[in-house]
Formats: structure tokens, sequence, C-alpha cells
């Protein structure tokens, strides 16, 4: 279990990667601070990380870009486990382009480095969910699943194995990195990348 003992906070932990994170963290044994917007969800999620072996999962439902939720949970979250190893802020970004993102990660990183503190971020492909459903028709979700060399869509679970990797010991020499999970679709696509 490479997360054992570690105590991370994801946010956005309430539908799509932010779930699949969250399953794929409690796989591994870590301890979960989970918040999301839909507190109905954010229970299902839970269910799912009490099946995977977590047992101990605080949740906060709120809006992750208001400093006063922030506040509190970094509070609850660090007077349930005692600290914080790992932040997965999945959600508070959504203005942010993927290059903007890219160069965020790369600064960052270096800022923290000293502190020993490691930045990565994740450029997933298309990974369906209730929000994409919502907002493309089903004609763009299939054409990026076409586009994709490998032939189908990310599932939320593979993206939060990757950041299982970049969480854990074993990526304990990278830092500043920005990981494309697209199933190929930036090497034969550099306009869509």
């Amino acid at each position: 279990m490479a997360l054992r003992g570690k105590v991370a906070i994801i946010t956005g932990a309430s539908s799509g990667i932010g779930a699949g994170i969250a399953v794929a963290f409690a796989k591994e044994g870590a301890n979960l601070s989970l918040t999301g917007r839909k507190q109905k969800n954010l229970e299902e999620v839970v269910k799912d990380c009490k099946k995977a072996g977590c047992q101990d999962v605080l949740t906060n439902v709120g809006d992750i870009t208001q400093d006063a939720f922030r506040r509190t949970l970094v509070d609850t979250t660090k007077k349930k486990f005692g600290k914080i190893d790992i932040l997965i802020p999945k959600d508070g970004l959504y203005t942010m382009s993927k290059a903007a993102l890219d160069i965020f990660t790369r600064y960052l990183a270096h800022e923290l480095v000293s502190h020993g503190v490691r930045v990565n971020s994740i450029n997933p492909g298309y990974v369906p969910s209730q929000l994409g459903s919502e907002v493309m028709t089903d004609e763009l979700q299939q054409s990026l699943i076409n586009a994709t060399p490998i032939g189908r869509a990310a599932t939320p679970e593979e993206v939060g194995h990757i950041v299982v990797f970049l969480a854990s010991d074993k990526a304990a020499f990278v830092t500043g990195e920005c990981f494309k999970a697209d199933g190929g679709l930036s090497m034969t696509t550099p306009a869509l990348a």
C-alpha cells in the first residue's frame, strides 16, 4: 500500500475524476479528507472508499473557492488526522487553461521544493462524467473517443492511479512535471493538446 499512513485532502471528490482519485487512494491505504459540493454524491464516494479499504473518511461539503471553507477544511483535517501530507486540488482551478496550469505547476514546484513539497499536475484526456454529459453533445463525446488512439475514454480511477503514483514515495524525485494521460490524443492532435 503506497500511501499507508498518509493523509490526503481531495477536493472535487463527489464525482468524476475526484471520486476516482479518492477510491484509488483508499485502495492504497491513505486516510482521506474529501470535499465536494453535493452531500449525497460525497456519501456514495465514501461508501466506495470504505469498500476499497479506507474506514476513516472525513467529509466537508462546501465551495473550495471560498477562503472560510478552505480554512475549515484544513482545520478539520488536521484536527481529525493530526497532519496533511497530500493535497489534490481537483476543483478551484476551473478558469485556468492547461497551458497556464502547466506553468503554475512548474512555478509552484520551484517555490516549494526547498520546503520538501513536490508539485505535479495531470492533463487527462476525455473522462466521461455527469458534468461532461450536461455540457457536451453525444456527438462531441464520441468524436473525442474516436480521436483518441487508445480508442476509448479514460476512467476516473485510471487517472487516480497516476495521482497515487505521483503522491507516493515511488515518485520522490518527481516535481514540476505535467503528466499527460490522454490515451495518446495530444501526440496525434497538437491543436487539441
